[in-house]
């Protein structure tokens, strides 16, 4: 994938936070508990670690950020994603921090109400669903974007297809 992380950092200030994606330093920067993370996700025969899962979707960060992907309009119209600071238009949600430690300050993004999402963490902001779509699809979980998901998937397979593309044209 086409995109630039100078450098991955450990940081403890994280708290509860995983990872975080810094686009101005272009840094990954890691909780170090996820080095001793008992955490997986997926299912048996698909499992990644709490380590891997971070890395993969602080990297679709990267790759959004740094493309554009993240925030094309194609993109933010699969889910009907708004910038909306204030009040919330009927027929629309705003995703709602619920977990200890994490921050409470209200994502300024709200979405169509009845949008499909890989996981509730996904409806923050288009680039949270765009990384989680990342991570999701070189995880090999393209049977999660089944009953809903299948234009997220369509736009992946599109943006993965380009990239390919162009790494082997640099080549």
């Amino acid at each position: 994938l086409l995109c630039s992380v100078a450098r991955i950092v450990l940081d403890p200030q994280l708290g509860a936070v995983h990872g975080e994606w810094r686009d101005e330093t272009r840094t990954i920067a890691l909780n170090p508990t996820i080095f001793t993370s008992q955490e997986v996700f997926g299912w048996p025969g698909a499992q990644i670690s709490r380590l891997v899962h971070t890395l993969v979707h602080e990297y679709c960060h990267a790759w959004g950020s740094q493309t554009g992907l993240d925030m094309d309009t194609a993109w933010l119209t699969l889910f009907g994603f708004v910038q909306s600071t204030h009040d919330i238009p009927v027929g629309y949600a705003r995703y709602v921090e619920r977990r200890p430690g994490w921050s409470r300050k209200p994502t300024p993004w709200v979405y169509k109400a009845d949008t499909f999402f890989l996981r509730r963490y996904s409806s923050k902001s288009p680039s949270e669903a765009f990384a989680d779509a990342g991570l999701y699809v070189l995880a090999g979980w393209q049977e999660k974007f089944r009953n809903g998901g299948e234009y997220q998937l369509k736009y992946m397979v599109k943006c993965f297809a380009e990239a390919e593309k162009q790494l082997r044209i640099a080549a």
